[in-house]
Parts: structure tokens; C-alpha cells; sequence
């Protein structure tokens, strides 16, 4: 006779974690740490749009950090994550920084309007993943 045993399921728990770079890391224990920024003008207005991506990211129990940087740091910021995401004001900045990303293999798009100024977390971070998948 073959016995069979309840189904298991995993709860996920996360911890925050502040990085050097000052973004916020949600650490699970599982998956592949992606790493994802969202550049502006000086960082500041995406830091809004980053905590409700953060919570998406919780509640689907991934393991990600998101950042906000300014985009005088795009260049150093990119060489050490996955992702870059610009913010409506800076689109203008969307062809240099494509050029830029693509030396190490990496994608950068521009945030959706409407989702940027909805604060759509949960949509800015399936674009963000998406750009991940098609790297």
C-alpha cells in the first residue's frame, strides 16, 4: 500500500534589508535575487512608485531589490542591475540610455505614463519583469 502525504506549501517570508546603494532589498530566501531601478530626474519622485513595487513583489513572494536613482548615476547604477525603468520626465534620455545598457546585455524602457502617475506598482513590475524574461 502507498501512503500519500498532505501537499506541502510553502509560506514565504521576507525580510527588508537596506543595501549599500541605500535601496531597499526584500530578501525571501528563494528564487534569484532580481535587481530592477527606476531612474528620474534626482531618484525621488519613483521613490513612491519603488514601495509599491516593493509590496507587489511581496505578495507574490518574489525575491527582488528596486531601487530609485537619479539619472546622473544611471551609468554606475546600471553596470550592477538586471533592469532600468525611466520615469515619464526623463524619456528623453531613453535612446542614450539603451545605447548604454546594451553594451552588458541589459534593457531599459520607458514606465507607462498613466501607470507612473497612478503609482501602479503592480503594473510597473510586471513591465519591469517582462524586460527581464525578453533579456
Amino acid at each position: 500500500k502507498v501512503s500519500r502525504s498532505a501537499p506541502i506549501h510553502k509560506s514565504y517570508s521576507y525580510k527588508t534589508e537596506k543595501t549599500g546603494t541605500g535601496s531597499t532589498r526584500l530578501n525571501f530566501g528563494v528564487n534569484v535575487m532580481k535587481k530592477i531601478f527606476l531612474c528620474c530626474s534626482a531618484g525621488m519622485s519613483t521613490s513612491m512608485l519603488v514601495k509599491k513595487m516593493e509590496q507587489a513583489a511581496a505578495d507574490r513572494g518574489l525575491d527582488v531589490e528596486i531601487a530609485a536613482i537619479g539619472m546622473a548615476n544611471f551609468e554606475e547604477a546600471i553596470a550592477s542591475y538586471d533592469v532600468c525603468l525611466l520615469g515619464p520626465q526623463i524619456k528623453f534620455k531613453l535612446a542614450d540610455f539603451q545605447a548604454e545598457a546594451a553594451k552588458l546585455n541589459k534593457r531599459v524602457e520607458a514606465i507607462d505614463p498613466m501607470a507612473y502617475g497612478m503609482m501602479k506598482g503592480e503594473q510597473v513590475l510586471d513591465q519591469a519583469l517582462s524586460l527581464l524574461e525578453t533579456a
